[in-house]
């Protein structure tokens, strides 16, 4: 009886954490498999010239710049992007060294007009 008593006991503890294991997870240290990171779907960006703020983002399969209607990949015609490398300034190392990239866009307007931006 004490034996039976004894066994009974064993297996609610391993049911209890068998059941607690499985929803169990260590986050952002597990390895495998390995987590989806979440993809940046906004940008702050310079638009036409440095300086002159503005946001892109992707939303419903649109391209938008600031608060425009956007453009769908049907409409993009072609792209290109110039990246300029920028060493240290100052005489102090002020701004360390880094890229600037432009971004040019060709596009057919909704009314058909080929546009540049």
């Amino acid at each position: 009886m004490r034996h039976q008593l004894l066994t009974s006991l064993i297996l609610i503890g391993l049911s209890g954490s068998i059941s607690s294991n499985a929803i169990a997870d260590l986050g952002a240290a597990d390895t495998h498999p390995q987590p989806e990171k979440q993809k940046q779907s906004r940008f702050d960006a310079w638009c036409i010239k440095k300086y002159a703020d503005c946001s892109v983002k992707f939303e419903g399969g649109r391209l938008i710049v600031d608060e425009s209607t956007g453009i769908t990949s049907e409409q993009l015609i072609q792209w290109s992007r110039n990246n300029k490398f920028r060493d240290r300034i100052g005489l102090i190392n002020f701004i360390s060294p880094h890229h600037l990239y432009t971004y040019i866009l060709k596009y057919k307007a909704i009314n058909g007009q080929v546009k540049e931006a």
